[in-house]
Order: structure tokens, then C-alpha cells, then sequence
């Protein structure tokens, strides 16, 4: 395929309007990832291995966030960040080479099942090397909050495999269900609230714990609203 510029890109994979999105997908990452997008096309890299770097990037990334200290944790958050400009780009590269394959689905799925809890960990290992929060507290609460993740990419798949007609229509959330979502579900919880964890760690105010609790509640209420929508859907259909 002939080399595309970086301009290209957004042309040939327009996105969607901003409330059907992550916020971070749509305003920073997909800024970013057209310039790795352009790069990958002219060397002819397959989407399957950009999916590959993604998840080395998370898993690195967790492992670095994971040690206890200040420019470790800041590489490992930089490459949380780079993990997503990944997934953003494998999918612009998929969509401009027209190479879609089910093993794509399941791998970009696969990806996102090893990340999301090892980047969990990572976060409640770095919150028990405070030393300044209850341990089974914490450890009870990421406990919970990785299992209604891993409920809701199972929900992510659900919907992927259903035939059109099937499939719940997609509404345009409120503002205020859109600011709820976003600011409590991935890819954006792990795209900035590791920032509010390392001013914590940095300057020792010891709140992040705090906005953690709340900002894990909405995220798990949101899931079960989420969950019995679903179950109601398709009880219902």
C-alpha cells in the first residue's frame, strides 16, 4: 500500500462523535496515533502485532508502575498512555489496509483481559507501599473493582458477537451520564487517575485513596446499571 501522511489518517478513519467515545480515545490518544498509524501502514505492519506492542506496552507499564519509585512510576504511566495509543492505532490501520479477521477481535480482547488487571494490580501494589491505608481495605476493594471490569469487557464481548438486530440501539448519554462514564471507566480511569495517585506519592497528601473509594463507587454502579439494562433487554426481547 503507498505510504499515507499523517494528516490522512483522521480522513480515512473519521471518528465518532465525541460522546460515543472515551474521552481520552477521542481527544488524546487519536491525536497521537495517527503518527504511529502513518508509520505502521508504510511499513506494512499488520494490525495483529500493533495489537502485540499494545500489549507489551500495558504489561510493561504495570510492571514499572508496580516499583516503588517516582521515575519508574512515571515511565510505567507513560506507557499506560502508550498502550492506548495502540489500540487506537491498530484499529485506524485495520480500517485503512481493510484487514479484519475474528482472530483480530479476539486478540484485541485477549489484550485488553491481560492489561486491565495487571494495571489494577499495579495501582493497589503502589497504594500498599504508602503504608498509609488499610491494607485488607484496599486489597478487598481492587479485588472488586478488577472483577466488575472483567464483567464489563465480558459485556464488551457479548455485544460484539450479536447480530445487529439484536443488539441494544445505542443512545446518546446525557451530559452528566457522559461525564459519570467517563471519568470512572477504562481506558480513562487508568489514563488519569495514576496522575492523582503519583501527586499523592510525590507531595505525600495522602487523598488519592479517598478519590480512589469514590471514584471506584460510581464506576461499579454505573456496571450494575449497566449489567441490568442487559439482563432486562434481553429477558425483555
Amino acid at each position: 500500500m503507498e505510504p499515507i501522511k499523517i494528516r490522512d489518517v483522521r480522513k480515512l478513519t473519521p471518528l465518532a462523535n465525541y460522546r460515543f467515545n472515551s474521552f481520552t480515545g477521542h481527544f488524546i490518544s487519536s491525536a497521537i496515533s495517527p503518527i504511529f498509524t502513518a508509520w505502521f501502514v508504510k511499513r506494512g505492519t499488520r494490525p495483529n502485532t500493533i495489537t502485540i506492542y499494545m500489549i507489551l506496552a500495558g504489561v510493561l507499564g504495570a510492571v514499572l508502575f508496580a516499583f516503588d519509585n517516582m521515575w519508574l512510576k512515571i515511565a510505567g504511566f507513560a506507557l499506560f498512555h502508550f498502550w492506548f495509543i495502540m489500540d487506537c492505532s491498530d484499529g485506524e490501520v485495520a480500517r485503512i489496509t481493510k484487514q479484519f479477521s475474528k482472530y483480530g477481535k479476539e486478540i484485541d480482547f485477549m489484550a485488553h483481559l491481560i492489561c486491565h488487571p495487571l494495571m489494577n494490580l499495579a495501582l493497589w501494589w503502589s497504594f500498599i507501599q504508602l503504608g498509609t491505608y488499610n491494607t485488607l481495605f484496599l486489597s478487598a476493594f481492587f479485588m472488586a473493582f478488577i472483577s466488575v471490569e472483567l464483567v464489563n469487557r465480558s459485556l464488551v464481548l457479548f455485544n460484539t458477537y450479536l447480530v445487529d438486530e439484536d443488539a441494544p440501539k445505542a443512545s446518546r448519554p446525557s451530559l452528566v451520564l457522559y461525564f459519570l462514564r467517563q471519568i470512572t471507566s477504562y481506558p480513562n480511569f487508568m489514563l488519569l487517575f495514576p496522575g492523582v495517585f503519583l501527586i499523592d506519592y510525590f507531595y505525600g497528601y495522602h487523598i488519592s485513596a479517598y478519590v480512589l473509594m469514590l471514584w471506584g463507587s460510581f464506576y461499579m454502579l454505573l456496571s450494575v446499571r449497566m449489567v441490568i439494562k442487559r439482563l432486562i433487554h434481553f429477558n425483555m426481547s
